[in-house]
């Protein structure tokens, strides 16, 4: 037993004597119910976890509790970096999985991090769901079955100690992690690269003047405390997604198999809205805590975009070069 799958039996059992793993789904339809194991990469506080829990809901009430999920845990049961090979190996059948994290077995998947219009719907009908699934099947054996990364173009943004008003951090020190990093150099920047461990400490000794961060979510550090300025527009999308590991999906009946890519697909304008209104109340939580969001005029944060998604396809078409080219045509 690999150490993911000794940690959520370990965890499956401290929450109470969950359901074993292994068995094989239940016949949809005929009482007793389909229960997919399923888990998250973060807090089940932190608003990027949510997505999971939307789709349990939904599950829950469109099927009458003929399709459940039931979610372990998440870092405290296997850590987020072994979640997609928990997921693959059946230890669980369902996860929040995050691009991130598993690119290194589906580097195709972090392409939808630089989209920057194209709503799920969107990508449906022009040919980049089906592609992306095929390359899940291919490359991670696990099936994609939902965008969870909601409206594009508003994942993330930068943070800075003093005022900037142009798209140019010259001189200026940026604690960045990979997603921020093009961005930074190409606007002058100097990356470093740290923990959020120790982000707040860099930014009160003033070894870092800024930083790189999603849309909301500083405050659950109290980054807010020794950084006062949000630059806008935010940019990227977030790179989640559901997937269901090959032979879960496969043992569905064909109406449960049926009834799960139809919720998906509302899911997806589910999770869409849920984003919209919690990012948009974002600004208004971190104004009252003394954060001032600064617009760029229009011509710089049209260079200032630019940079960001440049940078961000030119480096994702150099380590993909077979398929980046399609994906970056679908969604550009």
């Amino acid at each position: 037993m690999n150490r993911a799958r000794r940690r959520l039996v370990g965890g499956v059992a401290a929450a109470g004597g969950l359901a074993a793993l292994g068995p094989a789904a239940p016949v949809f339809g005929q009482g007793q119910p389909i229960v997919l194991k399923g888990i998250i990469p973060y807090h089940p506080q932190n608003y990027l976890a949510q997505p999971l829990f939307i789709l349990q809901r939904m599950l829950d009430e469109r099927t009458k509790g003929q399709i459940r999920i039931q979610i372990v845990g998440g870092e405290e049961v296997v850590k987020a970096l072994e979640q997609f090979d928990a997921l693959r190996n059946g230890v669980v059948d369902i996860s929040l999985g995050i691009a991130s994290y598993y690119n290194g077995t589906v580097p195709e998947a972090l392409a939808v991090q630089y989209n920057q219009k194209h709503l799920p719907a969107d990508m449906r009908k022009n040919g980049y769901y089906d592609l992306i699934r095929q390359i899940h099947l291919e490359k991670g054996n696990v099936v994609y079955l939902a965008n969870a990364s909601g409206t594009p173009g508003r994942a993330f943004r930068l943070y800075t100690k003093k005022r900037v008003d142009k798209a140019n951090l010259a001189g200026m020190k940026m604690r960045v992690s990979p997603v921020y990093t093009a961005l930074v150099q190409g606007l002058g920047g100097t990356p470093v690269s740290m923990p959020p461990a120790d982000v707040y400490s860099a930014l009160e000794r003033g070894v870092v003047d800024g930083f790189g961060w999603t849309y909301a979510g500083i405050m659950d550090y109290s980054f807010h405390e020794v950084c006062k300025f949000a630059i806008d527009p935010p940019f990227y999308s977030l790179n989640s997604a559901i997937l269901m590991n090959r032979g879960s999906y496969d043992r569905l009946p064909a109406a449960a198999k049926t009834t799960m890519e139809n919720i998906a697909r509302d899911f997806e304008n589910e999770v869409a809205a849920y984003y919209d209104k919690y990012i948009s109340e974002e600004d208004a939580r971190l104004q009252a805590k003394g954060v001032e969001k600064v617009v760029l005029p229009p011509a710089e944060a049209q260079k200032y975009l630019e940079v960001a998604y440049n940078g961000g396809w030119s480096d994702f078409l150099a380590k993909n070069p077979q398929n980046g080219p399609k994906l970056r045509a679908l969604l550009s």
